[in-house]
């Protein structure tokens, strides 16, 4: 069989909750879930892009991979990502993306291209510092960067870009916008055309498509307020599942069982292994996460996976910027237990995610016995990791 091209697609600032709730229109997205596999109960293993990333491309926790925060970290040298191993197999790998995924990350190891666009242009001029916007030019190079891959790009390869979209001032023509929608609904449904522009460009059969975002993002005007927010949106501050769980999507009409939803917990350090797995790529590398291909593959009659808790991180620089405490989490089941990564006055916290969806209810104090079985899996995971 031939090696199948890999194109990784990579939305900043989605939840699932956004993407599904009822009032967003987004056919071609639709139609990808129709043709391959969705995960409903995917989630990141931060609410920041850059470990979130980071997660993504080698399989690892953010103890693991070194890129403990948003800023000022970068992956540790013995750590190895997609591109690395996908290239040590033959494949030409590029990338085209922006904000905080800069080369200091070393997010490009393994990339024979890495096309950074920063945000913004600064420059002084006599007294003043002017900074310009990037976000059209920007959207215009990294297109004329993927039609050149497709066009020319010898198979296989492997590409990854990263859309800055949904990440805050949200920009959608006026003549183009659902007055019943949010600026940020109505992103979305932009979005969603312009996916289907790049996607079209590419053979199904050929490529392996996985469509992920990093992190979910909370948007007062459509969330309402939590009590201790201040922001009429932002990310990063907590683990929220309006904030960790991401759609995940993944298609390929010969690899890829058509119509397939996977309902058991995974996270997003699954992606990796599960990738290797579906191209029939073994690797010496060890990941924390575990492959889940077995629930995708038309290979394999059996769908099951056995699901497994789901280790979760708040590190925005967000919260750096206020002094607050990096937090920490186990998804279980019904259940989610928070703590701090550090001591602090920080009340840890259990939800009962089956009554209390949106994590409102704080019971930590009624249920001790669930407190102790999820912190005592906690500790067991963390050893693990180092």
């Amino acid at each position: 069989m031939n090696k199948k091209n890999v194109l990784l697609i990579s939305i900043d600032c989605l939840g699932t909750d956004k993407l599904f709730n009822n009032k967003v229109r987004h056919p071609f997205i639709d139609s990808l879930i129709a043709s391959g596999a969705f995960c409903s109960k995917m989630f990141s293993s931060t609410s920041s892009t850059t470990p979130s990333i980071a997660s993504i491309h080698t399989g690892l926790f953010p103890q693991q991979h070194g890129i403990l925060s948003t800023y000022g970290h970068k992956l540790k040298k013995n750590v190895i990502t997609l591109a690395q191993i996908l290239k040590k197999e033959g494949y030409r790998t590029s990338a085209s993306v922006g904000g905080p995924l800069n080369p200091g990350t070393k997010l490009n190891n393994g990339f024979d291209t890495y096309n950074f666009h920063p945000a913004e242009t600064n420059f002084s001029f006599y007294r003043y510092n002017l900074n310009f916007k990037n976000n059209k030019k920007n959207e215009r190079k990294i297109y004329k960067e993927y039609l050149d891959l497709v066009n020319n790009a010898q198979s296989p390869w492997f590409h990854w870009v990263h859309f800055l979209d949904l990440h805050n001032r949200w920009r959608v023509n006026r003549k183009k916008r659902d007055s019943g929608l949010s600026d940020y609904e109505n992103a979305i449904e932009h979005f969603d055309q312009k996916l289907q522009a790049l996607v079209s460009q590419i053979d199904l059969n050929e490529t392996l498509l996985i469509l992920v975002a990093d992190h979910g993002h909370y948007v007062s005007s459509i969330d309402g307020n939590i009590e201790g927010v201040n922001y009429t949106e932002a990310h990063g501050f907590h683990v929220y599942d309006l904030l960790t769980n991401v759609p995940f999507i993944i298609v390929n009409k010969e690899l890829i069982k058509s119509g397939t939803t996977v309902d058991t917990q995974v996270s997003t350090v699954d992606i990796l292994p599960s990738i290797l797995d579906l191209l029939s790529i073994d690797s010496s590398s060890k990941f924390s996460g575990r492959s889940f291909a077995q629930a995708l593959s038309v290979s394999t009659k059996n769908q099951e996976y056995q699901t497994r808790p789901v280790y979760l991180q708040a590190c925005g620089a967000i919260l750096r910027k206020k002094g607050l405490p990096f937090l920490h989490a186990i998804r279980w089941g019904d259940w989610k237990y928070i703590k701090t990564q550090e001591d602090s006055d920080f009340q840890e916290e259990l939800f009962n995610i089956s009554v209390d969806p949106v994590e409102h209810q704080n019971v930590f104090n009624e249920y001790p016995q669930k407190v102790d079985e999820l912190s005592d899996i906690m500790n067991e995971l963390l050893k693990r990791m180092n």
